[in-house]
Protein backbone atom coordinates (compact mmCIF):
# COMPACT_ATOMS: atom_id res chain seq x y z
CA UNK A 1 0.00 0.00 0.00
CA UNK A 2 2.76 2.37 0.87
CA UNK A 3 4.58 1.83 -2.48
CA UNK A 4 1.24 2.22 -4.51
CA UNK A 5 0.73 5.58 -2.93
CA UNK A 6 4.32 6.74 -3.54
CA UNK A 7 4.34 5.54 -6.96
CA UNK A 8 0.99 7.81 -7.14
CA UNK A 9 2.44 11.04 -5.48
CA UNK A 10 5.49 10.69 -7.74
CA UNK A 11 3.28 10.50 -11.27
CA UNK A 12 0.85 13.13 -9.66
CA UNK A 13 4.16 15.53 -8.87
CA UNK A 14 5.31 14.32 -12.43
CA UNK A 15 2.37 15.13 -14.19
CA UNK A 16 1.72 19.00 -12.20
CA UNK A 17 5.53 19.92 -13.50
CA UNK A 18 5.20 18.70 -16.83
CA UNK A 19 1.63 21.26 -16.72
CA UNK A 20 3.76 23.89 -15.35
CA UNK A 21 6.49 23.75 -17.98
CA UNK A 22 4.39 23.19 -21.22
CA UNK A 23 1.27 25.24 -20.61
CA UNK A 24 1.66 27.73 -23.29
CA UNK A 25 0.72 31.96 -22.79
CA UNK A 26 -2.30 33.44 -23.79
CA UNK A 27 -1.48 36.87 -25.92
CA UNK A 28 -3.28 39.14 -25.06
CA UNK A 29 -4.71 42.30 -26.64
CA UNK A 30 -3.50 45.42 -25.53
CA UNK A 31 -5.35 48.57 -25.54
CA UNK A 32 -3.63 52.29 -24.94
CA UNK A 33 -5.93 54.41 -22.12
CA UNK A 34 -6.74 57.82 -21.72
CA UNK A 35 -3.07 58.52 -20.20
CA UNK A 36 -1.12 57.05 -23.12
CA UNK A 37 -0.30 53.54 -21.54
CA UNK A 38 -0.90 49.98 -23.47
CA UNK A 39 -2.61 48.25 -20.92
CA UNK A 40 -3.59 44.03 -19.97
CA UNK A 41 -5.09 42.35 -17.40
CA UNK A 42 -4.89 38.93 -15.70
CA UNK A 43 -5.43 37.78 -12.32
CA UNK A 44 -7.65 40.47 -11.13
CA UNK A 45 -4.07 42.53 -11.43
CA UNK A 46 -3.44 45.00 -14.39
CA UNK A 47 -0.33 46.32 -16.10
CA UNK A 48 -0.04 49.28 -18.02
CA UNK A 49 3.28 50.18 -19.63
CA UNK A 50 4.75 52.68 -22.32
CA UNK A 51 8.09 53.77 -23.28
CA UNK A 52 9.81 56.83 -22.15
CA UNK A 53 13.31 57.31 -24.34
CA UNK A 54 15.49 54.82 -23.30
CA UNK A 55 13.24 53.94 -20.27
CA UNK A 56 10.20 51.73 -20.28
CA UNK A 57 7.23 53.05 -17.19
CA UNK A 58 5.36 50.16 -15.84
CA UNK A 59 2.23 50.45 -13.43
CA UNK A 60 0.99 47.65 -11.57
CA UNK A 61 -2.06 47.78 -9.85
CA UNK A 62 -3.34 44.43 -7.75
CA UNK A 63 -6.11 43.79 -5.64
CA UNK A 64 -3.60 43.29 -2.61
CA UNK A 65 -1.95 44.75 0.28
CA UNK A 66 1.62 43.44 -0.47
CA UNK A 67 3.35 43.08 -3.32
CA UNK A 68 3.49 43.18 -6.47
CA UNK A 69 5.94 41.66 -9.21
CA UNK A 70 6.36 41.64 -13.46
CA UNK A 71 8.74 39.33 -14.77
CA UNK A 72 10.01 39.29 -18.25
CA UNK A 73 11.32 36.27 -20.57
CA UNK A 74 11.15 33.23 -18.48
CA UNK A 75 13.11 30.26 -20.22
CA UNK A 76 10.53 27.72 -18.14
CA UNK A 77 8.73 28.48 -15.84
CA UNK A 78 10.30 31.37 -13.37
CA UNK A 79 14.21 30.31 -15.05
CA UNK A 80 15.78 33.00 -16.68
CA UNK A 81 13.04 35.94 -16.14
CA UNK A 82 13.84 39.80 -15.59
CA UNK A 83 11.83 39.49 -11.93
CA UNK A 84 10.54 43.93 -10.61
CA UNK A 85 9.14 43.35 -7.35
CA UNK A 86 7.65 46.13 -5.52
CA UNK A 87 5.74 47.31 -2.31
CA UNK A 88 4.28 50.04 -0.14
CA UNK A 89 4.50 50.60 3.37
CA UNK A 90 4.39 53.85 5.17
CA UNK A 91 3.67 55.91 1.85
CA UNK A 92 6.94 54.94 0.86
CA UNK A 93 7.85 52.52 -2.49
CA UNK A 94 10.28 49.58 -2.22
CA UNK A 95 11.20 48.03 -5.67
CA UNK A 96 14.04 45.72 -6.34
CA UNK A 97 15.24 43.99 -9.43
CA UNK A 98 15.40 39.81 -9.46
CA UNK A 99 16.71 37.40 -11.54
CA UNK A 100 15.41 33.62 -11.97
CA UNK A 101 17.94 31.97 -10.72
CA UNK A 102 15.58 28.93 -10.53
CA UNK A 103 12.96 27.25 -11.49
CA UNK A 104 10.65 28.29 -9.21
CA UNK A 105 13.42 31.02 -7.26
CA UNK A 106 14.24 34.01 -8.38
CA UNK A 107 17.53 36.36 -6.38
CA UNK A 108 18.21 39.66 -6.52
CA UNK A 109 20.88 41.24 -9.25
CA UNK A 110 22.94 42.43 -6.89
CA UNK A 111 23.86 38.91 -5.26
CA UNK A 112 24.79 37.65 -8.49
CA UNK A 113 26.97 40.28 -9.72
CA UNK A 114 24.83 42.34 -11.38
CA UNK A 115 23.05 46.18 -10.96
CA UNK A 116 19.24 46.87 -9.62
CA UNK A 117 18.25 48.75 -12.07
CA UNK A 118 14.52 49.55 -11.57
CA UNK A 119 13.04 53.05 -9.69
CA UNK A 120 10.61 53.44 -8.00
CA UNK A 121 8.22 56.54 -9.21
CA UNK A 122 5.27 56.41 -7.43
CA UNK A 123 3.33 54.21 -5.14
CA UNK A 124 -0.34 53.72 -3.18
CA UNK A 125 -1.82 51.37 -0.70
CA UNK A 126 -5.65 52.00 -0.27
CA UNK A 127 -6.38 48.99 2.25
CA UNK A 128 -7.02 46.84 -0.80
CA UNK A 129 -5.67 47.60 -3.95
CA UNK A 130 -1.92 48.28 -3.94
CA UNK A 131 -0.59 50.41 -7.05
CA UNK A 132 2.72 51.01 -7.95
CA UNK A 133 4.42 52.60 -10.99
CA UNK A 134 8.35 51.31 -12.00
CA UNK A 135 11.13 52.44 -14.66
CA UNK A 136 13.23 50.34 -15.69
CA UNK A 137 15.90 51.23 -18.62
CA UNK A 138 14.74 49.27 -21.49
CA UNK A 139 18.29 47.99 -22.40
CA UNK A 140 20.16 48.43 -19.00
CA UNK A 141 23.13 46.08 -20.27
CA UNK A 142 23.17 43.77 -17.02
CA UNK A 143 23.22 40.23 -18.11
CA UNK A 144 20.14 39.36 -15.38
CA UNK A 145 18.02 41.92 -17.34
CA UNK A 146 16.16 41.76 -20.66
CA UNK A 147 16.48 43.96 -23.73
CA UNK A 148 12.65 45.19 -24.21
CA UNK A 149 11.30 47.02 -27.16
CA UNK A 150 8.07 48.45 -28.47
CA UNK A 151 6.64 46.14 -31.34
CA UNK A 152 8.60 42.84 -29.60
CA UNK A 153 6.54 40.26 -28.32
CA UNK A 154 7.63 39.19 -24.46
CA UNK A 155 6.43 36.39 -21.73
CA UNK A 156 5.26 38.39 -19.15
CA UNK A 157 4.67 36.90 -15.74
CA UNK A 158 2.64 38.70 -13.33
CA UNK A 159 1.93 38.17 -9.59
CA UNK A 160 1.14 39.55 -5.83
CA UNK A 161 1.61 38.40 -2.41
CA UNK A 162 -0.11 39.33 0.49
CA UNK A 163 2.79 40.93 2.46
CA UNK A 164 5.04 44.08 2.18
CA UNK A 165 7.97 41.95 1.57
CA UNK A 166 10.24 40.46 -0.99
CA UNK A 167 10.06 36.91 0.53
CA UNK A 168 6.11 35.79 0.97
CA UNK A 169 5.01 33.45 -1.83
CA UNK A 170 2.37 34.62 -4.14
CA UNK A 171 -1.30 34.78 -3.93
CA UNK A 172 -1.69 34.91 -7.50
CA UNK A 173 0.05 34.46 -10.87
CA UNK A 174 -0.27 34.06 -14.31
CA UNK A 175 1.66 34.44 -17.46
CA UNK A 176 0.64 35.44 -20.96
CA UNK A 177 2.09 37.15 -24.26
CA UNK A 178 2.49 40.80 -24.88
CA UNK A 179 3.37 43.01 -28.20
CA UNK A 180 5.30 45.74 -25.87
Amino acid sequence: MKVKTLVLSLIAVALILAGCQKTPAPTMQSVVNAKGYREASLIGMKLQWKFDGQDLEIVLTAPTTGWVAIGFDPSTMMKDANFILAYVKDGQVSAIDQYGSQLTNHSPDTTLGGTDDVTAVSGSDDGNTTEVTLRIPANSGDKYDHALAPGEEHTVLLAYGPKDDFETQHTARGKLKLIL
